[in-house]
């Protein structure tokens, strides 16, 4: 039954965000307490799953996400205020976007599976596998992307909000970032040809 509750989605988001610590911490110590939390984190998942702290299993699926969301929204924070402070069109600008995009996917799957941690039922989910998060990362980038194939339904008024608000999100961002990609490559060659 370990193998079975094992939180591999936890240990495997714990690898790249002690990544991305490696790349966004500027000093020692920074890294260092990131990475403490990051573990921490991962203990609250492990330890219910393997027969320990069970009784207070909720809550720690609640700190859990709510760690979770906190990291990747200040995550996309900072990879926005870096993509939109940029003069230039390069690979990194380019890379970051598509980075912020993906983020705002994940993060929103987070929200989901926390409602639903909240209100059991929040969304009608078909009868098949809807371990933690699989479902909800599916269900956000069908939501993200406004494909929405309609096996999944938020039921609860905050669900359905939060829903639309993710289409809206994702339309918007993908939006402002072209148009933030062709106003600068357009400026950069407005500038190259008077030099």
């Amino acid at each position: 039954d370990l193998n079975r509750n094992f939180p591999f989605f936890s240990l495997l988001f714990a690898g790249m965000a002690v990544l991305a610590l490696r790349t966004i911490a500027r000093k020692r110590w920074q890294f260092i307490a990131g990475a403490v939390l990051l573990a921490g984190l991962f203990l609250l998942e492990f330890l219910p799953g393997a027969g320990f702290m069970e009784r207070s299993a909720e809550l720690s699926q609640i700190l859990s996400l709510s760690v979770y969301i906190l990291f990747i929204g200040a995550s996309i924070g900072m990879l926005c205020y870096k993509v939109f402070s940029e003069r230039t069109v390069d690979m990194n600008t380019i890379q970051g976007g598509i980075s912020i995009y993906l983020l705002i996917g994940i993060l929103w799957a987070l929200f989901y599976r926390l409602i639903e941690v909240f209100d059991p039922g929040a969304f009608s989910i078909p009868p098949y596998d809807s371990s933690w998060g699989h479902i909800f990362f599916y269900f956000s980038f069908v939501t993200l992307t406004t494909m929405g194939y309609g096996d999944i339904v938020p039921k609860n008024n905050f669900a359905m909000t939060l829903c639309s608000a993710e289409a809206l999100v994702g339309q918007i961002f993908l939006t402002v970032f072209i148009s933030r990609l062709v106003s600068l490559h357009l400026a950069n060659q407005i500038r190259g040809n008077k030099e």
